[in-house]
């Protein structure tokens, strides 16, 4: 794998290890990398090369975010299929998109995020997946209200669905409503797909990285932001540090 940019990490529930990269999927298995290649002969293979993201479901489907597209692999028949997406934008694809983030409620809901690497402007970046009709659907904001190119989606304990973006920080409850969270004024995404990732510890205390050499953590229950400095972790302060991911 020399050379190749690791964009996401899973575990599944066998214990295979699953890469997303810039050169293709990965799944290693204690001895050996194996990537799946695109077949024009099977429809079952993945046709994408740059993958952003993964997740594993409740019943064990792995989802495979894409630069364009979005895949489920199937463990039992070794399958993938594709879900077409491209639809739920306001417009046409964008150039250079992709599925940034992936996380479900505890009913069972996946939610996509949707960003761009190119600083595109996506009007509406969040959609999901209705088990019962296989088919990927939009969801449906509050009036005046929209969310832009999604930095990172997680659920906590409770089943909220906290939900990073370029237009601010948003909680789905476990009804499926959203609202808005006031971000403060230190906390910027400044373009980047990398900036706004979250984690959330032990505690139920959120975690959020921002592109301005800072981490802020948030309580729930007080709706307080606390901001920890990253300057002075290197010797040149003039770059801004970007963590690309918290756990």
């Amino acid at each position: 794998l020399e050379g190749v940019e690791v964009y996401d990490i899973l575990e599944d529930k066998r214990g295979y290890i699953w890469l997303a990269t810039q050169n293709g999927l990965i799944r290693y298995d204690g001895y050996e990398f194996k990537r799946h290649y695109y077949n024009p002969n099977d429809s079952a293979t993945i046709k994408s090369i740059v993958i952003w993201s993964l997740y594993e479901d409740r019943n064990g489907y792995i989802w495979v975010g894409c630069l364009e597209s979005l895949y489920r692999y199937d463990p039992a028949t070794e399958s993938f299929k594709q879900y077409a997406y491209s639809g739920l934008l306001d417009r046409q694809m964008y150039g250079n998109s992709g599925i940034n983030s992936i996380t479900a409620d505890k009913g069972g809901r996946i939610y996509f995020g949707v960003a761009s690497y190119m600083g595109e402007t996506i009007t509406h970046a969040l959609f999901y997946y209705d088990e019962t009709e296989d088919k990927l659907k939009r969801f449906d904001y509050p009036e005046n209200v929209d969310v832009l190119n999604i930095g990172s989606a997680t659920t906590d304990k409770e089943g909220n669905v906290w939900v990073t973006s370029r237009s601010g920080f948003f909680k789905i409850s476990p009804a499926r409503t959203l609202s808005k969270i006031e971000l403060p004024a230190g906390i910027t995404s400044q373009e980047s797909v990398f900036s706004l990732r979250t984690a959330i510890d032990q505690s139920g205390t959120i975690w959020i990285a921002s592109a301005n050499s800072a981490l802020f953590s948030f309580n729930p229950s007080t709706e307080v932001f606390n901001m920890y400095s990253l300057k002075g972790l290197t010797e040149d302060d003039r770059k801004p540090l970007v963590p690309s991911s918290i756990a």
